[in-house]
């Protein structure tokens, strides 16, 4: 479900029908449906310049709904909605928002309270397995089918001839084999061999294969986003240094070009 803080506030300043009416009422209705059916499995909110500097007020609107199992979304490439000039935030903005939430769930020290994109950085700062895509460096693994059939890349991506790797009509053989997506995984080892130096390889292995860098073609990611992951992941890791959760590791730092601990 797709739910971004409290009514007026924020979640109907975004999500409103053709109407003008805002969304919350049902959207709150159906988790309730969903909660009582036991199936409910959480919400995405969608972080932008409504809610972005309000990350205690949603942190504890959740609490307060019994929602448990969270996941943040920047927003990123959407216009505007109505009388919200633009909803795009930064990724230091971003970063900020998110770095405050981690500190909020650390400080409540609750097991139930689950946020994907937290739990899959302090994972792996712990030597356990990747959670989120994002993390995996395998982009060319996950995959969007259109209604008419046709397999193209992440749908993250827009929908490109680079990223059109066949359609659920051909042979596997066909798909697997397809020259687009021999090009795409050869774009994703470059970028891995560029960023293999880096003090946080560890975790993103190169990062969003969309939001990370400025074109389809490009191998360097784009430098705003690389400082702000890895402020989001040196304060993580800071933090759990402290609980005496992990040794310092030694890692290769291609700003001094020899070795590091983080």
């Amino acid at each position: 479900m797709s739910l971004d803080g409290p009514e007026k506030e924020f979640h109907d300043q975004v999500r409103r029908y053709p109407t003008r009416k805002g969304s919350y009422n049902e959207v709150m209705r159906s988790i309730d449906l969903l909660h009582r059916a036991g199936i409910f499995n959480g919400i995405i909110c969608g972080v932008s310049s409504v809610n972005h500097e309000f990350p205690e007020k949603l942190f504890n609107f959740f609490l307060a709904e019994n929602i448990k199992k969270l996941k943040f979304a920047r927003v990123k490439s959407i216009g505007h909605c109505e009388n919200v000039s633009s909803l795009v935030i930064s990724p230091a903005q971003y970063t900020n928002f998110m770095i405050a939430i981690f500190d909020l769930w650390l400080k409540l020290d609750d097991p139930e309270v689950e946020i994907r994109d937290i739990q899959s950085v302090v994972s792996l700062i712990l030597g356990g397995n990747k959670r989120e895509c994002i993390y995996m460096g395998q982009c060319d693994q996950f995959v969007t089918v259109y209604s008419d059939g046709l397999i193209y890349g992440c749908d993250s991506f827009p929908k490109t001839d680079d990223l059109c790797f066949g359609s659920v009509f051909d042979e596997p053989t066909a798909v697997r084999s397809n020259s687009r997506l021999q090009t795409f995984r050869e774009l994703l080892e470059k970028r891995k061999e560029f960023c293999h130096t880096c003090n946080w390889y560890f975790i993103c292995k190169g990062g969003c294969a969309k939001d990370c860098y400025e074109q389809f073609n490009s191998v360097e990611p784009l430098s705003e986003v690389c400082k702000n992951l890895q402020r989001y992941f040196e304060h993580i890791s800071a933090k759990i240094r402290l609980y005496d959760l992990i040794e310092p590791r030694t890692v290769h730092s291609s700003a001094k070009g020899g070795e590091d601990r983080v």
